[in-house]
C-alpha cells in the first residue's frame, strides 16, 4: 500500500491540548514513510539526532544563539533591544491595526474571523522543537556568510568571517549600515528579553507573545515600501491560488508588520521575484544578493525567536517556512528547495496541520502541497505527505472541490515516482490496478463537479491554435488544469494493452486532455494562476507532437514566465529535448 494510503486518524477536530497533540503525533509514527523516517531520524549534517532536552535551536558556526550566554542566562542580542513600553506576558497584539484590542492566545483579528486558527502549545522536548531545529539547523547551513557577497551593502569586509571560521554574528548585526533601517533600535524594539531568565523560564506554560512581537508596527523605507506592494500585489495571489480567503493578500502582511522574521523573508522574495522581472521594478533594479540582507536578518530574528514556545507552533513562523521555501523555489535550485520543502513538512506534521485544518495553517499547507507536487514529478519521487482526507468529495464546496486537485495530482505523482523507482515495472497487474484506482478517484472527482466549474462564453478567432476555455476565478480552471494533467500522467504510465487499436485509443485521450490544459492556458492572464499553469502546460507539451501546438505551448509557457519569473531557467530546452527523443524514436 502506498505510504499516502495508510490509515491516519481523523485529526481535524482534535483538541488543541498538548496532550493530544503529542498523543496524536505518537500514533501516527508507526506509518512514517521511509523519506519521513530519514527525515526524523538526521540531520543537515548526517549528525547524531537532535535531542531537544539538550538543543532548544541549532549551535551553528554561521548562526550563534547571541540571546544566550555560556551558562545558559539570557543576555541582550542585536535584535533585543529594549523599548520603555513593557507588556505583560501572554498579551497578544492586533496585527491589523497598532494599539488595537487585545486578543486571546493564537486567535485572528477580528477581521478575520470567518477562518479561526486553533493553536497547538506542546510541551519543551516535543516534537515541535525537534522539527522547528532540524529546519533551523538545515537554513543556517545553507547561509555561509563566508560565500556572500556584500556588494552594496556598506558592511565592511573585516567583519564577514571567511569559510570555516566562526562568524562574529552579535558585531555584524550590530552594524547599523549592514541591516535593513526596520530592523534598528528606533526608540521601541522586537521584543523584551527579561534579564537573568533562563529557557526554561522562557518555556513556561503562560503564552509569551510579548518577548518575540513588536508593540509596535515597524516603519519601511521608500524602496521597502515599494517591495512590500509587491508581495501583497503580486507573489501573494500565487500563494493564495487555492485559498478563497486569500490569507497571505490580507493576514500575513499584517502580521509582518509586527514581526521582523516575517518581514525580512517578505522583502527577500520580493527582492529575488523582482531580480527576475525588471519590467516590474520600476526604477530600482535588483540584483540576486540584495536579498541576502533580509534573508539573513529573517534567520537572525528566527534563531532568537525559537527560544519562546508560542513562536514555535505561531502564525508567524509557518508563513516565515513557507515563504522562505517559496524564495528557494525560485532561487532555482532544485536539491536546496526540496530541503526546504522537507523542513516545511517536519514543521507541519510536528503540529498536526493538514488540507483540513482551517484558516492561515490549512492555508500554508495547501500553498506547500503545491511546491511539492511539482519537486516531487521533476524529481521523480513521492511527495512528502501521506495525510489521508475525511471528507469525501460530495462534502466539499467549490473552493475545497477545487483545491483537492491538488491533493489527487499528488496521488498520482507518487504512482509514477513508485513505478519508476520501486522496480515494480515488472509487476504488470499491479501497475494497472493500482493506475484504475486513481482514474475512479478522477471520475468521483469529475462527477462532483458544481457549475462554477463549467466554461464561459468566449470569443474565439479563426487563429486560435487551441479553444479557449474561459473559467473563472483562475483557481478552478487551474483545479481543471491540474484534472486534466493528472489523467495525462496516468495514461502515459499504465500498461498498454498494446496493438494499433489501443495505440490510437491512448493518443485521443492524450489530444483531449492536452487540449483541455491549452484552451485554458490561453484564457489565464493573471500573475497568481501562472506558476500552476505553466506546471501544467510542460506536461501537456510532453504527450504533444503536433509542430504548430508545440509551437503554441512554448509561447504560453513564456507568457507564464514573464508574469511570474518562474522557472529561473526556461523550460524550453527540456520539452525540445523530450520532442526530439519522441521523434526519434
Amino acid at each position: 500500500m502506498s505510504d499516502i494510503e495508510g490509515d491516519i486518524p481523523d485529526l481535524s477536530t482534535q483538541s488543541a491540548s498538548s496532550e493530544q497533540a503529542v498523543t496524536s503525533n505518537q500514533a501516527t509514527e508507526s506509518n512514517q514513510t521511509g523519506q519521513s523516517q530519514q527525515f526524523w531520524q538526521t540531520t543537515p549534517n548526517g549528525e547524531q539526532p537532535v535531542d531537544p532536552m539538550e538543543r532548544t535551536f541549532p549551535q551553528h558556526e554561521n548562526f550563534r544563539p547571541s540571546g544566550l550566554d555560556c551558562g545558559g542566562v539570557q543576555t541582550q542580542s542585536p535584535l533585543q533591544t529594549q523599548y520603555q513600553n513593557t507588556r505583560s506576558m501572554g498579551e497578544e497584539i492586533d496585527a491589523s491595526t497598532s494599539g488595537g484590542p487585545q486578543l486571546p492566545p493564537f486567535q485572528a483579528p477580528d477581521l478575520f474571523s470567518n477562518s479561526p486558527d486553533a493553536g497547538t502549545e506542546i510541551s519543551y522536548g516535543s516534537l515541535v522543537d525537534v522539527a522547528t531545529a532540524r529546519w533551523f539547523g538545515m537554513l543556517a547551513t545553507d547561509a555561509d556568510f563566508g560565500t556572500i557577497s556584500t556588494e552594496g551593502y556598506n558592511v565592511p569586509q573585516a567583519q564577514i568571517p571567511a569559510s570555516g571560521q566562526q562568524a562574529d554574528t552579535a558585531n555584524f548585526w550590530n552594524t547599523s549600515t549592514g541591516r535593513p533601517p526596520w530592523a534598528l533600535a528606533t526608540g521601541h524594539t522586537t521584543w523584551e528579553v527579561r534579564q537573568g531568565s533562563n529557557q526554561e523560564a522562557s518555556r513556561q506554560s503562560v503564552p509569551d507573545y510579548s518577548l518575540w512581537k513588536s508593540p509596535n508596527a515597524l516603519t519601511l523605507q521608500d524602496n521597502e515600501q515599494h517591495l512590500f506592494e509587491v508581495f501583497v500585489a503580486r507573489i501573494s495571489h500565487w500563494i493564495d491560488l487555492f485559498d478563497p480567503l486569500q490569507h497571505f493578500c490580507t493576514l500575513v502582511p499584517r502580521l509582518a508588520m509586527f514581526n521582523i522574521g516575517l518581514l525580512g523573508a517578505i522583502l527577500a522574495l520580493s527582492i529575488r521575484y523582482l531580480s527576475l522581472n525588471s519590467s516590474v521594478a520600476a526604477e530600482n533594479l535588483y540584483e540576486r544578493h540584495d536579498a541576502l540582507r533580509y534573508y539573513h536578518e529573517s534567520l537572525h530574528y528566527v534563531q532568537n525567536a525559537m527560544q519562546y514556545s508560542s513562536y514555535l507552533t505561531s502564525l508567524e513562523l509557518l508563513a516565515t517556512a513557507l515563504i522562505i521555501s517559496a524564495y528557494e523555489m525560485l532561487d532555482g535550485s532544485r536539491r536546496d528547495w526540496e530541503r526546504h520543502l522537507q523542513g516545511v513538512f517536519g514543521i507541519q506534521r510536528s503540529q498536526v496541520i493538514h488540507g483540513d485544518t482551517g484558516g492561515l495553517r490549512a492555508a500554508v499547507w495547501w500553498a506547500w502541497l503545491q511546491q511539492d507536487v511539482w519537486a516531487a514529478f521533476r524529481d521523480k519521487r513521492k511527495t512528502f505527505t501521506f495525510w489521508r482526507p475525511v471528507k469525501t468529495f460530495g462534502e466539499l464546496n467549490p473552493w475545497e472541490l477545487a483545491a483537492r486537485a491538488v491533493f489527487v495530482m499528488a496521488k498520482v505523482v507518487n504512482y509514477c515516482a513508485e513505478i519508476e523507482n520501486s522496480g515494480e515495472e515488472n509487476n504488470i497487474q499491479s501497475r494497472i490496478d493500482a493506475a484504475d484506482r486513481l482514474h475512479s478517484m478522477l471520475d468521483d472527482w469529475e462527477r462532483h463537479l458544481t457549475i462554477e466549474f463549467m466554461p464561459l462564453p468566449r470569443q474565439t478567432n479563426s487563429g486560435d491554435v487551441f479553444k479557449p476555455r474561459w473559467i473563472q476565478p483562475p483557481m478552478f480552471g487551474v483545479a481543471m488544469q491540474m484534472y486534466n494533467a493528472a489523467r495525462i500522467l496516468l495514461v502515459l504510465h499504465r500498461p498498454s494493452g498494446g496493438g494499433l487499436n489501443g495505440f490510437m485509443r491512448r493518443q485521443k485521450q492524450l489530444d483531449k486532455y492536452a487540449e483541455a490544459i491549452c484552451g485554458i492556458a490561453v484564457t489565464l492572464t493573471d500573475y497568481g494562476s501562472s506558476v500552476a499553469s505553466s506546471q501544467c502546460l510542460f506536461i501537456a507539451g510532453m504527450c504533444t507532437s503536433d509542430e504548430r501546438k508545440r509551437h503554441e505551448i512554448l509561447r504560453l509557457i513564456g507568457l507564464c514566465r514573464q508574469r511570474s519569473g518562474w522557472p529561473v531557467k526556461p523550460m524550453d530546452d527540456e520539452l525540445k529535448a523530450i520532442w526530439d527523443t519522441s521523434d526519434a524514436g
